[in-house]
């Protein structure tokens, strides 16, 4: 008994350490005609048929997903109001996390109407706030690959890999020519790991290399805290994606893509950061639109944390 709590209090500390949440488990509460006996359905503002998943978070609030076209949103009904109102929406492309005392939290990728995904976030609602939603930073296990970003995005040229201060930060232009039409949107980008090596990998897709970079040499980062070097290559047309299994899996970490053939035939750019320890990571991209009207420069900050798991 006395190693049984030693364990469970030495995973409490981890989870606090490296700032996971301890959550409720989401697991769903039944089919969706058996969970939904306590809703009337005219209190719902869309189809029983649409109903995919529900929690019951309390005796007072349910959670229902709500699914239309292969787009979900999420609704908290409220049984002492007899109401049920729209808490995370379908641009959020967001799935449920769990639960943590007064709030639930959600795994977002956001920007679903182009089909520009971001790296996963947080989102976290309070019971009982008509507050919107609030968004955090998600540090995720460098083994926790992840898909983010556009299929169609435009051919674009990796100008700058800069370490930095604790962070990694990544620039991207258009192609010389290109018209941007719909928007400057993110290179589809894969972020997997190496445990070999110990390596974060960066896939960019349909991206080519600028003409500063150092290719197909280890780059030493002397000083960095969580880099302690980097590797960029530019890989031709014809490759394999790195993880096809990946791009296949359902959000938050995955794209959905049922082919990921097209890719093949687009060049693209793999970036390999050698990780001192073992960390987490999370990106963050910025639209920057020079006053002088030339390119708009795309970038992804990558950041570092500690990861205690051992």
């Amino acid at each position: 008994m006395k190693k049984l709590l030693l364990v469970l209090l030495a995973v409490f500390l981890w989870g606090a350490g490296c700032g996971c949440i301890p959550l409720s488990a989401p697991a769903g509460d039944g089919n969706a005609e058996d969970k939904l006996a306590g809703i009337p359905e005219e209190k719902l503002p869309f189809p029983r048929k649409q109903v995919k998943q529900v929690w019951r978070i309390d005796d007072r609030f349910v959670l229902v997903e709500q699914v239309q076209n292969q787009d979900n949103a999420f609704f908290l009904y409220d049984r002492s109001e007899e109401k049920a109102a729209c808490i995370v929406g379908f641009a959020e492309n967001a799935r449920y996390e769990g639960r943590k005392g007064g709030t639930l939290m959600f795994i977002a990728k956001g920007d679903g109407d182009c089909g520009d995904y971001s790296f996963p976030y947080r989102l976290v609602c309070r019971l009982g706030s008509r507050e919107m939603p609030r968004g955090e930073p998600l540090f995720l296990p460098a083994t926790q690959g992840v898909a983010f970003g556009a299929v169609g995005a435009w051919t674009q040229v990796l100008c700058k890999a800069e370490p930095g201060g604790r962070e990694f930060t990544f620039k991207l232009e258009p192609q010389e020519g290109q018209v941007l039409a719909g928007g400057h949107k993110k290179p589809l980008t894969t972020v997997g790991y190496d445990p070999k090596a110990n390596e974060l990998v960066f896939r960019f897709y349909n991206v080519e290399p600028g003409p500063g970079l150092v290719l197909g040499e280890p780059v030493t980062v002397p000083g960095h805290r969580f880099v302690e070097e980097y590797r960029i290559e530019a890989l031709p047309a014809g490759r394999e994606p790195e993880d096809p299994a990946l791009l296949k899996q359902d959000f938050p970490y995955g794209l959905n893509l049922a082919d990921t053939g097209t890719l093949s035939g687009q060049p693209s750019v793999r970036v390999a950061l050698k990780l001192r320890g073992n960390l987490r990571y999370s990106v963050v991209s910025l639209l920057h639109h020079p006053e002088d009207g030339s390119k708009t420069i795309l970038e992804y900050i990558v950041s570092f944390r500690p990861d205690n798991a051992g």
